[in-house]
This record gives structure tokens, C-alpha cells and sequence, in this order.
């Protein structure tokens, strides 16, 4: 009973999270000034339809991010965060993808911003992502 009980305590972090979410253009446009994709403060139009393209879907064990047509899908289990100020971390499943020891312990962490936005931290490089804020949409 004892590890029942357990099991559906430590799965219950992703359930305020789960939905399909979009990348906060005006949230994340500091990243995006740091990163020479802005022009004046304004993004380049390419890259503006490239990341209004990104489709973040986090289900309860796997999250799926879609890009220009492109689709990938990572299995994972999740926990109580073990970071300051994360409030989950997903433990990505890559056994079915070639990852050397470091990305094979990768895991990201879910961090609440303002206006109910997401941050989400990858444990490891690549970072790319580290600085979009994701928006819940319908």
C-alpha cells in the first residue's frame, strides 16, 4: 500500500503542467537580444516564424516539440525538484537514442514564472532552450 501510495505522490508534479504551450515572443526577447537573433529590438522575420512554429505538448510521461514540421517525442518520469526554485524535474528516457554517460542523466527542470509561464532548464548542454518562456494555450 505504502508503495502505491508513493508512486502516485511522486508522478503528481507534472500535473499542473501538463497542456500544449508556445514560446512567449515578448517574455523571452531578452534571450533572444543576447543571442544576435534581434535586430533593433525586433525579430528577423525568419526567425520570428521559426519560433511562433514550436509546439511544446507535455503529457503526464513524455513531452513533444514540434518544429517546422518536425516532431520529437521524449519519454520520462518526473520528481519533486531537486533544484532551487524548480518545482519539477522531468527524467528523460534516451535509452532509445544514441547519448553519450552525461546526456544519459540529463533531466530538465520545470521552473513557474509570472502570468502562470514556464521556464524549463536542461540539466546539461546543449542549453538552447534554457531561456524561452513558454505560454499555455488552448
Amino acid at each position: 500500500m505504502f508503495f502505491v501510495s508513493y508512486i502516485s505522490f511522486s508522478q503528481n508534479c507534472i500535473e499542473n503542467y501538463t497542456g500544449t504551450y508556445a514560446v512567449d515572443i515578448s517574455a523571452s526577447m531578452s534571450f533572444f537580444d543576447t543571442t544576435s537573433n534581434t535586430e533593433a529590438g525586433v525579430l528577423e522575420d525568419d526567425f520570428r516564424e521559426m519560433i511562433e512554429s514550436i509546439t511544446l505538448i507535455i503529457y503526464a510521461d513524455s513531452l513533444s516539440l514540434e518544429m517546422l514540421g518536425n516532431k520529437r517525442v521524449l519519454p520520462f518520469t518526473n520528481r519533486k525538484s531537486v533544484k532551487e526554485n524548480g518545482t519539477c524535474d522531468l527524467l528523460l528516457d534516451l535509452s532509445n537514442m544514441p547519448a553519450s554517460k552525461e546526456e544519459n542523466d540529463m533531466f530538465l527542470t520545470i521552473y513557474e514564472k509570472k502570468k502562470s509561464r514556464l521556464q524549463i532548464i536542461n540539466s546539461v548542454n546543449p542549453k538552447e532552450m534554457d531561456n524561452y518562456i513558454w505560454m499555455k494555450i488552448p
